[in-house]
């Protein structure tokens, strides 16, 4: 979710069009206008934010219907977002400051989390009861409560990070205790401690430049990069080391891809769009979910 895009809201994206049918068996097309930035799986569906509007659709990954979960308000945003155990669902806001906690079944807001000092609000990584939350541009990471009590306490890795002008940006949990974190500008990619807050590089045997969205299953990590590839990471048990094994799409560039989805054994990858300075344009823009197959 790369934070040097413009987050303008445009009347357009606020009244999305209805529902878009799948173009394919392996393509699902977003409303025009909708600005899609962040997807994750949950029961079954995919679940995609708008960083625009904030709005959260649901979307059937086998017929392509879509319906909406989270309403697209004015000043909302919708950068990153992950589903807790409890049928909590957290949504980060990008430049405005917030982290959402919603209802997973209804859509209610249950709390809203200010930020002080925020400057881009990005990935979402959950462990059990607690989500963290990347700044992209402090050089941060956000822990919360899922249940929507509680307050948002701020972590400053250490260990090995070295600040980046464009910092963390995906997250996803690796394995109790540890979180899996790529450096956006660096094309670095980081185990951090949820215990201790120590942070140690991924030695890789190349750079994941403009990485962005995450996905893992097992070792094997699949990492969204916005130029226009998706790369698949073999990591070591101790996630101490990773070697890139393959590139998708074969034989083709994405648009833009800034998130990943497993569901189903398919691994679901957002295709999105930078958002220009004219709305008319931007209301226009159609981005698309694309199954690039089992794994």
């Amino acid at each position: 979710m790369s934070p040097i895009r413009s987050t303008a809201v445009t009347a357009a994206a606020l009244i999305a069009a209805a529902s878009a049918a799948p173009a394919s068996a392996k393509t699902i097309t977003l409303p025009a206008g909708f600005s899609a930035e962040a997807m994750t799986a949950h029961r079954g569906a995919l679940f995609v934010s708008s960083q625009t509007s904030g709005e959260v659709r649901r979307i059937d990954p086998r017929s392509g219907q879509q319906t909406v979960l989270v309403k697209g308000r004015r000043g909302n945003r919708g950068n990153g977002l992950r589903f807790a155990g409890d049928n909590r669902l957290i949504v980060a806001g990008g430049t405005n400051g917030k982290i959402d906690v919603y209802d997973g079944r209804s859509g209610r807001l249950i709390r809203r989390h200010s930020v002080p000092g925020a400057g881009f609000l990005n990935g979402v990584a959950v462990q059990g009861k607690t989500a963290y939350v990347t700044d992209t541009l402090t050089h941060l990471i956000h822990a919360l409560p899922t249940s929507g009590r509680g307050t948002v306490r701020t972590i400053r890795p250490g260990g090995d990070f070295t600040p980046d002008r464009l910092d963390l940006d995906g997250i996803i949990l690796a394995r109790p205790g540890w979180l899996l974190t790529g450096q956006y500008g660096s094309g670095k990619l980081f185990a951090f401690s949820t215990k201790t807050g120590a942070t140690r590089q991924v030695t890789l045997n190349a750079s994941l430049p403009t990485n962005d969205g995450l996905a893992l299953r097992g070792r094997t990590l699949f990492v969204a990069e916005n130029r226009g590839k998706v790369q698949v990471v073999r990591l070591s048990a101790d996630l101490a080391s990773g070697r890139v094994t393959q590139t998708l799409p074969r034989g083709r560039r994405l648009r833009n891809p800034v998130d990943l989805a497993l569901i189903g054994g398919h691994l679901w990858v957002l295709d999105g769009h930078v958002p220009g300075d004219d709305p008319a344009r931007t209301a226009r823009q159609v981005d698309r979910i694309i199954d690039l197959g089992r794994f």
